[in-house]
Parts: C-alpha cells; structure tokens; sequence
C-alpha cells in the first residue's frame, strides 16, 4: 500500500516507466544547462545493471546537476556523457578527464590526501611529502579567507605565490631525485605536468579547489545503489538517471521535488508536455 492505495509490484513497476517517460525531456534541459555553464563539476561511481557493473556520471553546475549511467569508465565514456562541453571542467586526476582540451580545475582535496599520504613515507619521501602537504595548507586557508571576504581576490592570489613556487621547487625536486620512491615519484611528475590546472580556481570567478560539489551531487545516487541494488532493465537505468537529475537539481534550487513530480503526471493526463525544471 502507497499513500493508502493499494498497488500491486507490477502496478508499480509501470509507474516507474512512465515516470522515466515523462521526465526524459526535464532531463535533457537540465543537462543541456549544466554543460552550457562556465564551471561544471566531473565525478562518477559504480552501479550495476543486472549485477553487471556500470558506472553512473556526474556533471554539477551551481544550479543544475545531472546524471548518466554508462556500461564505462573510459574516455570514450566521457565523450559520450561530456561531450559539447567547452568551459572549465573541476576533476580528479583519473585519466579518462585527460582527454578533455579545455580549461580545468584539478581537486586539491584530493591532492592535499596525496601528500598526506606521501608525508607519511619514510625517508626524503616523508619529506618534501610534508613540505608539500604544509604549503597547500597555506593554500587553502587563504582561500577560506577570501571565502569569507576577508581577502580580495588578488590579495588572494598574491598570499598564495609563493606557496605555490614552493610546490613547484619540491615536485621537481621530487620528480627527479634519485632517492625518492617509485609512488612519490610519479605523483610528482603528474603532478607538473597538469600544474597550471592546479590554480584555475584563483583566476577564475566560480571555480573551486575541490571537487565537492559533483561528490555530493553523488551521494544521494549512492544511497539509492545501495539500497536498490542497481537496475535490473535498461530503462531501469533511465529511469535512474532521470529521477536523480530531477531531484538533485530542484534541490539546489530549493524547489519542493513532490509537487513538481506531481505537475508532471498531471500534465500527462491533460496531454501537456512536462513542466520547466526551470523557471
């Protein structure tokens, strides 16, 4: 029984196609906005189609967030789900996001866990680790000043220049040292080659050092994948998608996700097209 109605599984099951149906034109303006927007948020995660794992993709603007499950986690992938898109992209270093030519942001949340881990290390690891994990620090808490208005932006980027030479000298120091494991090693080469995308967010109006905003966008995904298990059909996995764009999306823009659903179906009974996400 749903909200005193009784319906039965299969009853229900037709709900949920309909529901992907209905959605599938919200679903492509909310993700036609989000790659129109200047900054764009990249991350995905695992989920499962009949068992078989899939991988659902993320793109989160400020205001909009979408979702596309994809049998890959590759570059062709990433083609298919980011493909049009042409502004600054914010990421992890996982390799299928080298593919993408234009601007970016690398997560420094992800690299202040690198060093982290590096500063752990015994050795002349452990310790240009350390140096490196100290000057992003610096990095970071200027940023929350100018989060906080304390700091101009380029006061901004004057108090984090020389934090970042600093990085610089120890990855090359890093990179080539003789003493200096395989791992340290080769987070210091990627690390200068990719070394202008570490520091968009200092340039450019709405970029962030971290990736969190495409990691939140995800977890409510993952909450359902451990709770469903996956898809079982293909448009299962529309469905999915469709929903979870829909609702991630009237959140951030404090919309209430109910009655909008409920617009929808009403809509279909008078033979109407779906009501703007947008308006």
């Amino acid at each position: 029984s749903y909200l005193g109605i009784k319906i039965s599984l299969g009853g229900l099951s037709n709900i949920h196609k309909l529901a992907a149906d209905l959605l599938k034109d919200p679903y492509e303006k909310i993700k036609e906005a989000v790659l129109s927007a200047g900054n764009v948020n990249g991350d995905e995660t695992s989920w499962s189609l009949r068992g078989k794992r899939q991988w659902a993709w993320t793109g989160a603007s400020s205001k909009a967030t979408f979702f596309q499950i994809d049998p890959a986690r590759s570059q062709e992938a990433f083609k298919r789900v980011f493909g049009g898109f042409k502004n600054t992209l914010t990421t992890d270093r996982y390799r299928a996001y080298n593919l993408y030519e234009g601007k970016k942001q690398v997560c420094l949340a992800h690299i202040l866990r690198d060093f982290t881990k590096m500063g752990e290390r015994s050795g002349a690891d452990g310790a240009i680790g350390r140096i490196l994990l100290a000057e992003l620090k610096e990095i970071f808490a200027y940023w929350k000043k100018f989060t906080n208005a304390e700091v101009t932006r380029l006061e901004l980027q004057e108090l984090a220049k020389i934090h970042i030479e600093n990085i610089k000298d120890a990855l090359s120091i890093g990179a080539c040292a003789e003493q200096i494991g395989s791992k340290s090693q080769a987070l210091c080469c990627d690390l200068l080659d990719r070394f202008t995308a570490l520091w968009t967010f200092l340039e450019q109006e709405g970029v962030e050092p971290t990736n969190n905003l495409a990691e939140r966008g995800l977890r409510p995904l993952v909450i359902a994948r451990k709770l469903l298990n996956g898809s079982q059909s293909e448009w299962g996995i529309k469905f999915s998608e469709r929903l979870m764009t829909v609702v991630c999306t009237l959140k951030q823009q404090t919309e209430n996700v109910f009655q909008y659903l409920t617009r929808v179906f009403y809509a279909r009974l008078e033979n109407g097209p779906a009501p703007p996400v947008f308006q």
